[in-house]
């Protein structure tokens, strides 16, 4: 998927890693896996494959697959910053819908 401004877009596979690439010059920005949420609690990121990255906006970026969890990922800290348990992901399946 690419970013709202179109300068950046993002990439996954079956190895788990949500990859950030700049888009003018091709080059990676970030490999996203694990993190921590606004807790400190850390967020394990993806067991198993990746099929649908998502920006949500301009610097989150959402991320489902096999392992059914979507990751909730913040671009700024390069991290997974929260886990939504439950939806199995297996197509480009990623949508968020209003503002609320």
């Amino acid at each position: 998927d690419y970013s709202p401004d179109g300068r950046q877009f993002a990439t996954a596979g079956s190895d788990r890693v949500v990859r950030l690439y700049d888009e003018r010059e091709g080059r990676l920005i970030v490999g996203m896996q694990s993190g921590y949420d606004a807790m400190g609690r850390v967020t394990a990121g993806h067991s198993n494959r990746v099929y649908s990255v998502l920006f949500a906006d301009q610097n989150i970026l959402l991320s489902g697959g096999w392992d059914r969890t979507v990751q909730v990922h913040d671009i700024r800290s390069g991290r997974a910053v929260r886990t939504l348990f439950g939806p199995h992901v297996s197509g480009d399946a990623l949508d968020v819908r209003g503002t609320t």
